[in-house]
């Protein structure tokens, strides 16, 4: 009895031991140094523990009692794995081979058979999902020390120590049994602790992680509120931007035509009484001399006197309908009478305005004005009566002065915008023709012709010149006309040349927006290279108001197309208000008397003065006269004994086709 209770005492010190150890050095290291995913280090650590225990066992003379290094083998198994089992073994039985002598081999059979049984164990608790508690592993580690104790006594015999008695036996599975449940359940529950302290701080982690997300995607929010806020202002701008551009001009800030219809729309609240059109005389020509930035410029100067001076009268509001355009909404009840006052006034403003002055040329403006007296007109057409007076205002002479509406005039400016339609299409439709009038000398020799431009309206017939060439001078088209002109006059030349026959001088009028053009002498030398053209063949013809109007700038396009071979002549002489200063310097080669001063031979004595005088002048000053019009032989024989160089008129010739031309060039050739 007494040796059984000692043999208990041993084995409770040895497996007591083996409880400690494992528990304290396993559990804390693996806690302290995360050793629960390295499989190896778990292996090598529970093997020194093992050895450790089975050398204790030794020195305390314990060597008949069982050393539990198969239940560290199963825990090693069953937790973390075959790997960390099977480094276990072979150290163990290593270690027991060096120290002891003892054989390797049925060492690692044993806990070969170990390793399988709790391994399959593990499989078996898992695939049946069964609870893991002390029972559990009682059963388990009862079941492990049964096989071991019977594959040791029968299958290895005589390599392991066979125990004194079957109590022996029965205390070795029940203690071990207990021991290893609670060692499994220990550190089961360790594990489970250290799985859970790393689930929570996985989660810390995560919601730490979570907390910057939602830090940085709080920042972002308030960025964005910030950007959101700021695109809001932007916006707002932009769109009160976009309202103010939908009725006022960008450059001046004046309102725009849409603003004024809304104005019209609403003329019974804003209680208008009287539309009236301003616009600057002239200002397609204006724009061409000054150009369209000191234009512009002007216009605004314009705008802005007109703006301040009506304040009194009308809306507050200025309308631009376009450069050197405006239009005014009067309000107030008063006569047409004080409005021609008022507007006098501001005439005479315009006339002490010292920037307007500084640009060196005299302004008018042109005026239409409109009752709005009728609720059922629309707003476009009340502005189209208001041009059509303001055309009108156009066409008379005079200083400024307002045209007051009438159904005559919109009648008229209905079919000038009918001209103006149809106009655009002229060239592309074939509706211009040139014909020539030939000039002669005093021996009526032919000598030279001018081009004439023709229009033949398909339903209008021929539609002359002094009604076509002004509208295409104030919509665009001039230049073109000329073009077509100038094409046309080169045609005729080679066509005279490819007959052999002696070619005469052919002139063509220039509009003075072709001439205040800086590519206009260069277009037309070019015309004359790609058409293989004389430049003496060709003579240009100006008038005498264009000269007056934008006089440095024409003379330096003239004296270019002077320089390069072309006559330059002055048409129209006397009518205009030219300086003879100027055409004293400018290089004319060529005047034509007009017709107005030869109507008036044997008429009027004072022009046939005149007539003398410009005669003489243009002779001492080395240049040609050209009389026009000349109609009876009296007048040609009065202007001859003046020593009048060259004649045209019906008297010669009226203005013929280029075949007619043609025969007559023959005819003097001949």
């Amino acid at each position: 009895m007494t040796d059984y209770i000692e043999f208990i005492l041993k084995l409770l010190m040895s497996y007591g031991l083996i409880f400690l150890l494992t528990y304290y050095v396993i559990v804390i290291l693996n806690r302290r140094i995360a050793f629960k995913s390295q499989v190896y280090y778990i292996g090598f650590l529970i093997a020194l523990i093992a050895c450790f225990q089975i050398y204790a066992m030794d020195r305390f003379g314990y060597r008949d009692i069982p050393d539990g290094r198969f239940f560290l083998t199963g825990l090693a198994t069953y937790f973390w794995g075959i790997t960390p089992g099977v480094i276990i073994a072979f150290i163990i039985s290593i270690f027991k081979y060096m120290v002891y002598g003892i054989d390797a081999l049925p060492n690692l059979i044993l806990f070969g058979v170990n390793i399988i049984f709790f391994k399959c164990g593990k499989v078996f608790i898992e695939k049946y999902k069964i609870n893991e508690h002390v029972m559990s592993y009682f059963f388990l580690s009862s079941a492990s020390i049964l096989c071991t104790i019977l594959v040791g006594s029968f299958v290895l015999d005589g390599h392991i120590s066979p125990l004194p008695a079957i109590e022996h036996y029965i205390s070795v599975l029940l203690l071990g049994a207990f021991t290893v449940s609670a060692l499994f359940f220990m550190v089961k529950r360790e594990l489970d602790e250290i799985d859970l302290i790393d689930s929570l701080s996985r989660q810390k982690s995560e919601l730490l992680e979570q907390k910057i997300e939602i830090q940085a995607l709080y920042e972002e929010m308030l960025a964005s509120e910030e950007t959101l806020k700021s695109n809001y202002d932007e916006l707002k701008r932009y769109q009160e931007k976009v309202e103010f551009l939908a009725f006022h001009e960008s450059q001046t800030g004046f309102s725009n035509k849409e603003h004024l219809y809304q104005r019209l729309r609403e003329r019974q609240k804003n209680n208008s009484k009287i539309l009236l059109l301003l616009a600057v005389k002239d200002r397609g020509k204006l724009n061409y001399t000054l150009g369209n930035t000191i234009f512009e410029m002007l216009h605004f100067i314009i705008g802005a006197e007109i703006h301040q001076y009506f304040e009194p009268y009308s809306t507050n509001e200025l309308y631009s309908l376009g450069s050197g355009l405006y239009a005014v909404l009067i309000t107030m009840d008063i006569s047409e009478a004080d409005i021609d006052k008022i507007f006098n006034r501001l005439y005479e403003i315009f006339l002490k305005n010292e920037l307007i002055n500084s640009m060196g040329f005299s302004l008018s403006l042109e005026v239409g004005a409109v009752h709005l007296n009728r609720d059922t007109i629309e707003p476009e057409v009340w502005v189209e009566y208001a041009e059509s007076a303001l055309l009108m205002s156009g066409h008379l002479s005079g200083d400024s002065k307002i045209v007051w509406f009438k159904n005559s005039y919109y009648e008229q400016l209905q079919a000038t915008s009918y001209l103006v339609t149809n106009l655009k299409k002229a060239i592309a439709n074939a509706e211009f023709y040139v014909v020539y009038q030939p000039k002669f000398d005093q021996n009526s020799q032919l000598k030279s012709a001018e081009a004439l431009i023709r229009w033949h309206h398909p339903e209008n017939g021929e539609i002359e010149p002094y009604t076509f060439i002004p509208l295409a001078e104030m919509n665009g088209v001039v230049a073109e006309i000329g073009e077509f002109v100038m094409q046309s006059v080169c045609d005729m030349i080679k066509t005279v040349e490819a007959r052999h026959l002696n070619c005469i001088p052919i002139a063509i009028n220039a509009s003075i927006l072709e001439i205040l053009n800086p590519q206009y002498s260069g277009k037309v030398f070019q015309t004359f290279e790609e058409n293989g053209i004389e430049h003496s063949n060709i003579q240009i013809e100006v008038t005498e108001s264009a000269i007056s109007e934008s006089y440095e700038d024409v003379i330096r396009t003239l004296t270019t197309l002077s320089n390069g071979g072309v006559e330059i002549h002055l048409d129209d002489f006397g009518t205009g208000y030219s300086s003879l200063s100027h055409i004293g310097i400018m290089p004319i080669a060529v005047i034509k008397i007009d017709k107005k001063f030869i109507d008036q031979i044997f008429v009027d004595e004072k022009y046939e003065n005149l007539i003398e005088m410009m005669i003489d002048f243009s002779h001492r000053s080395n240049i040609k006269v050209v009389a026009e019009g000349v109609e009876n032989e009296a007048q040609f024989n009065w202007l001859k004994e003046r020593h009048c160089d060259y004649y045209q008129g019906y008297y010669f010739s009226k203005p013929i086709s280029k075949e007619d031309l043609m025969e007559l060039i023959q005819i003097y050739n001949g």
